[in-house]
């Protein structure tokens, strides 16, 4: 496994024992760059990424002068760790599976291509297509009388990262996503083939997150959270809007690092009281202090918070394009982008007095997505290809 992080097992026993003692933020941040499951023998990790890319950011901000673009980090970061991949790449056999992500596989795609051309190559795409993302927050940013963020249709590194992922997937030899809606968005702005395609669902330990709710007040007010970057491709937007209506009825709440300008973070804090970026391993914390999880976004691939929103039992509103697919989860709505839509059904769950009832909650089955569950559809996509 390649990556730009990882710690030793040395290192990680030493920050969980740490950890209980010192409940620092940065420690428990680093304690998160390693797996108990996977030894630091089979990892290759490329810190020399992340010393360049901040000594980078130094001198464009305060040498240079220059505002910082978060799309251009991505290019630099990703190219960099392609070439020091590559550099690793001439040992290894030619009946390989190459398994690499979006937005960082391009220069080993075409390394691979052109000298070792046996090797299969298998492209992650987690989310729809950055051109799809490009088109529906620029029409956002257009319409709508909030500034949030910089304009993402004048943005030429935000084209680079679309033209990486175009050449991505046609240098792919097989395509992951997490739902049907990547897959459908991917055939429709870059015409690929749907059998090139798997549809593999994630996976998530389900023992974080089945735990007893705790039982509400009645003159509390509901608790609604999201969780996520702070963003118009979540939208902010629309949680703003039902939030600054509804604020005497629910409590609005944000767990994710904020992506706004300071005007629009300014203005959205009148209503929503965002928390900040929190490790993985703290979020089922927010979770079971939550009655409802809201994710009205614009675009998705499948979000791993939903999952983890339904594992706990939240009730669940969200948009079509969260690619989340539960057919027989009853506690949920699916909301039109409509901030009209989305008050009227948040209106309807404060008048049902028995939606957020402790023993309903706790007799409704959940389907969960397993770790057995996702193995299982990973080897039948190896088989396939």
């Amino acid at each position: 496994m390649f990556t730009d992080f990882y710690i030793n097992d040395f290192t990680r026993n030493l920050l969980f024992n740490i950890n209980k003692f010192f409940k620092i933020d940065l420690l428990n941040r680093l304690y998160l760059r390693s797996n108990k499951n996977l030894h630091s023998n089979k990892v290759i990790s490329f810190p020399i990424i992340r010393v360049k890319s901040l000594i980078r950011f130094l001198f464009i901000k305060f040498i240079f002068k220059n505002n910082h673009d978060i799309y251009n980090k991505f290019i630099y970061e990703a190219q960099l760790f392609n070439q020091n991949i590559i550099n690793r790449l001439s040992l290894i056999p030619n009946n390989f599976f190459f398994y690499s992500y979006r937005n960082d596989s391009l220069e080993v795609f075409n390394y691979l291509i052109k000298k070792k051309p046996k090797v299969k190559k298998i492209l992650e795409v987690p989310i729809a297509p950055a051109i799809f993302e490009k088109k529906i927050i620029s029409k956002i940013q257009r319409l709508n009388k909030y500034k949030w963020e910089k304009k993402i249709s004048k943005n030429k590194n935000f084209n680079k990262i679309i033209e990486r992922e175009k050449k991505e997937i046609k240098a792919a030899d097989h395509i992951v996503v997490p739902s049907e809606f990547v897959k459908n968005k991917i055939c429709q702005f870059y015409l690929t083939d749907k059998k090139k395609i798997s549809v593999i669902p994630y996976a998530i330990d389900k023992k974080n997150f089945l735990f007893k709710r705790s039982k509400r007040k009645n003159k509390e007010k509901i608790k609604v959270i999201t969780i996520g970057d702070v963003c118009l491709r979540k939208g902010v937007h629309y949680v703003y809007e039902v939030a600054k209506k509804l604020s005497d009825k629910f409590e609005f709440n944000w767990v994710g690092r904020s992506n706004l300008n300071s005007l629009g973070f300014q203005e959205a804090s009148k209503y929503i009281n965002f928390f900040g970026e929190i490790p993985n391993n703290k979020i089922h914390k927010y979770l079971e202090k939550s009655d409802i999880y809201f994710l009205p976004s614009l675009c998705e691939g499948s979000s791993i918070s939903l999952y983890e929103a339904y594992m706990s039992r939240l009730y669940l509103i969200y948009s079509n394009n969260c690619g989340f697919e539960l057919k027989n989860y009853k506690r949920k709505k699916i909301v039109k982008f409509n901030i009209n839509n989305m008050v009227k059904i948040f209106e309807t769950l404060h008048k049902n007095k028995n939606a957020f009832d402790k023993s309903r909650i706790l007799a409704n089955k959940t389907d969960y997505f397993s770790i057995k569950k996702y193995e299982k559809n990973f080897n039948n996509m190896l088989k396939k290809i």
